[in-house]
């Protein structure tokens, strides 16, 4: 544990990280800390009142900043991939493509072209 306080910052990471979680959750964490309540009393914190200024510079020498680092935003690329998992997205372009190749090599009509997409 950390000098200052009763609670080491992995341990404060874990419960972030694993809130919504089933075996190792956060909220098991919590009730393992003594709720909120006991959390604040580790923390040297109040749960009306906060901290001291001299407290918070204390914790963010032991802690470090209070952020929560975002998640990592899937591109555009990954999206389309996912889908073209999906069977019924495969088999819709392919009848797509199907639908062009006919209208390309058998109608020959400039408005066939538009009807098979």
């Amino acid at each position: 544990m950390s000098t200052a306080y009763g609670v080491e910052s992995v341990a404060l990471e874990q419960m972030i990280e694993n809130r919504s979680s089933g075996e190792d959750g956060g909220l098991q964490k919590l009730q393992s800390l003594g709720g909120p309540n006991g959390l604040c009393e580790k923390l040297r914190s109040n749960a009306v009142c906060g901290l001291s200024s001299t407290d918070v510079e204390t914790a963010r020498g032991i802690y470090g900043l209070n952020h929560i680092p975002g998640r990592k935003l899937k591109t555009y690329l990954e999206f389309l991939w996912e889908a073209l998992e999906d069977t019924i997205i495969r088999i819709l372009a392919g009848a797509a493509v199907v639908a062009l190749l006919v209208a390309i090599f058998y109608e020959k009509t400039v408005s066939s072209f538009a009807e098979a997409v």
